[in-house]
């Protein structure tokens, strides 16, 4: 075949394949940007309904709304999944107890929430940090300090690529911003008094529960969409001063 008859194939050829290509990239876009308002959607409202009605569980779908790299992401948990079954203490080895929940559920834990003004987040603070804890709002990793309580309050959230979602605009606040929790029908105001970028491997000396002081550590991964690294804001109670 002549040459002047096979190049106008080949560009046809790649003229159809770009476009599939930007037709199925389209695609994936606009589902994931449904997906994510139906995430700010539900986060809102958990938000309504742990302020407003003391709402305390939350079942939900254990496979909805997973996060890329949300493996890698997870912050320590002891937190028992509601579908995993415990055996009774008088159970045979191996033995367990029948699990009185959908096999995909799950079974969130409200402890309150957090909220920062400055960068107008309001979110569900969840006890435990794990996998479906933090795709739904912020997690309070267990063993932590208390609200208000001596000791370091520490909460992981995800870093998303969809602006404003769940922790990402975290890296927007500043030195001196408050950041608000609620507990147990109180509030609880922390001053931002320091933010730092650390390697993950470095990560365990910011999150120990100790100190004569109220302290909070929020934890994300930066940079947005890479998540190389943490990044960390730590604050101090505001009677503390």
């Amino acid at each position: 075949m002549k040459a002047h008859r096979i190049f106008p194939r080949i560009l046809l050829l790649g003229l159809l394949g770009a476009t599939l290509l930007s037709g199925l990239l389209g695609l994936q876009q606009r589902r994931h940007d449904r997906i994510e308002r139906q995430r700010e959607a539900v986060v809102r409202d958990m938000v309504d309904r742990i302020r407003l009605e003391n709402q305390a569980h939350f079942v939900v779908d254990a496979s909805d709304f997973a996060v890329s790299g949300e493996d890698e992401y997870e912050g320590p948990s002891t937190t028992v999944r509601p579908h995993e079954t415990v055996p009774a203490p008088d159970a045979e080895p191996g033995a367990s107890s029948p699990s009185t929940e959908a096999e995909d559920s799950y079974t969130l834990v409200a402890y309150g929430t957090i909220s920062i003004p400055s960068i107008d987040c309001e979110l569900p603070l969840l006890d435990g940090a794990g996998v479906v804890e933090l795709r739904y709002g912020a997690g309070r990793m267990p063993l932590s300090a208390d609200a208000g309580e001596f000791g370091n309050l520490v909460i992981f959230g995800h870093r998303m690529k969809q602006y404003g979602s769940l922790f990402n605009r975290l890296g927007e606040v500043e030195l001196g911003s408050l950041i608000l929790v609620s507990h147990g029908g109180e509030s609880y105001e922390y001053v931002v008094d320091e933010i730092l970028t650390i390697s993950p491997a470095d990560l365990s000396r910011y999150i120990q529960n100790e100190g004569d002081s109220s302290r909070i550590t929020l934890v994300t991964c930066t940079p947005t969409g890479v998540g190389s690294h943490r990044l960390i804001l730590r604050g101090h109670l505001l009677t503390d001063e």
